[in-house]
């Protein structure tokens, strides 16, 4: 199991990885890499990926 400082590094390659695939699907990204928080377009619609959370959000208009 990891411990500490190998939970952190893990995760935060996880996001990484999480990054890239959405940049590779939907383009541009707004990265928050200090909240983990990723936001970009799709369809004219407004998504945010709260990654911490598992959250994702999507503001219909």
């Amino acid at each position: 199991a990891l411990k500490g400082t190998d939970v952190q590094q893990e995760e935060q390659r996880v996001f990484q990885v999480l990054c890239t695939y959405l940049q590779q699907e939907f383009g541009r990204l707004t990265v928050d890499d200090k909240t983990q928080v990723v936001a970009f377009e799709v369809d004219g619609n407004q998504v945010s990926v709260n990654f911490p959370m598992r959250a994702v959000e999507c503001k219909e208009e």
